[in-house]
């Protein structure tokens, strides 16, 4: 796994080095911070099954498709890693169809607004916010105003995060 960290923590927000990882993954399976097993608590307190969810920069994670199997059913997931999705629709396909999955920036979102109930972060947000430049500021303002966006009156964003500032 060491390979494949990037030279620079700017690489992080770079779709180039996202397409690059997934394609190295080679259809493993990777789990940013922790797995639904240990999530699941938490998301049963703030989320019933019956919930809208939108999970953005899903990767080749398998939080989507356990959280289908606890009975999660109305999951979408995004990533701008083409590679990501192109993978993740595969494996989806026969055992979890009803699971979206979309290329799709979280900076530039086409959903309506107030489309989903919850928004999960599993990740997304430290890899945009891992430079201190105006940049880095202004990527990570869009997305928040995008989540604001997408999110309906009263909504819920869930951030599994490693930022400590």
């Amino acid at each position: 796994i060491l390979k494949m960290l990037p030279k620079s923590s700017l690489q992080f927000q770079s779709q180039k080095y996202w397409d690059s990882f997934f394609k190295k993954r080679q259809g493993k399976a990777f789990e940013w911070y922790s797995q639904f097993e240990t999530l699941k608590h938490y998301f049963s307190q703030e989320l019933s099954t019956s919930t809208s969810i939108l999970n953005i920069g899903c990767g080749n994670s398998l939080l989507s498709e356990e959280m289908f199997d606890f009975g999660y059913k109305s999951i979408t997931n995004i990533d701008y890693s083409k590679d990501a999705i192109e993978e993740m629709l595969e494996r989806s396909k026969l055992t979890r169809p009803e699971l979206k999955y979309i290329q799709m920036d979280v900076t530039k979102m086409t959903f309506k607004d107030e489309e989903f109930e919850s928004v999960i972060d599993k990740g997304t947000l430290d890899a945009l916010y891992s430079g201190s430049d105006a940049e880095t500021e202004v990527k990570v303002t869009k997305m928040f105003n995008e989540v604001s966006r997408v999110l309906k009156h009263k909504g819920k964003y869930l951030s599994i995060s490693l930022l400590q500032d």
